[in-house]
């Protein structure tokens, strides 16, 4: 009798040995957030023949970017800007792939045309703000947004809040990351003491 009862466990639990545990219920694959182009812009709408022009754009949740024509090696940023020298009137066109597979696509069209000379700025020739502009005016808190400007006839230029590395140069990109909806004035300044100004504001989600 003992005997029996033993081969009787015995196999119960060789049955259970073999039946193994439950796999556990795999975990739901967290969503892919979607790829995007935030932006895509010209620094100036028309370049020179004898200067080059300034391309910047900026992605999210992408895992490759690639610009056609290949003229300037492009990876995912959110926030970046290169020089491109075209001969002729230039349609780009930036793609960025998300994790996925995705595709999303923006274009520009850069013309060529004379470069022209700053107009009289108002205060009788003294230094001028040409532009100021954003291509990210409205943003998530703490993310980057670009500002661009072109000045003339400035030795210095500012900007409050303040931003370091600021040039006194007809193009440049400056990067800034407002916590909080912020208003940006920009100064170009000379020796003379003579000013010109502008505002922008980033708006913040």
């Amino acid at each position: 009798m003992m005997a029996n009862l033993k081969w009787v466990l015995s196999g119960a639990l060789l049955l259970a040995g073999c039946g193994g545990t439950k796999p556990a219920a795999s975990e739901k694959a967290a969503p892919v957030e979607p790829v995007k182009i935030v932006s895509f812009y010209a620094a100036e709408p028309m370049a020179s023949l004898d200067a080059p022009a300034r391309l910047c754009y900026g992605v999210e949740n992408a895992q490759s970017v690639k610009l056609t024509p290949p003229v300037e090696q492009v990876w995912p940023a959110m926030s970046r800007c290169f020089n491109v020298n075209p001969r002729v009137a230039t349609r780009f066109t930036l793609t960025a792939v998300g994790k996925d597979g995705s595709e999303v696509t923006k274009s520009l069209e850069l013309k060529i045309g004379k470069k022209e000379e700053p107009r009289a700025a108002a205060n009788g020739g003294g230094p001028q703000v040409l532009f100021l502009l954003s291509p990210s005016p409205e943003i998530p808190a703490g993310f980057p947004s670009t500002i661009c400007y072109g000045v003339s006839g400035a030795t210095k230029v500012t900007m409050e809040p303040g931003v370091a590395d600021l040039k006194a140069t007809a193009k440049f990109c400056a990067t800034v990351r407002p916590e909080k909806t912020t208003t940006y004035t920009l100064t170009a300044s000379d020796a003379a003491g003579h000013a010109d100004r502008q505002t922008i504001t980033i708006k913040v989600k």
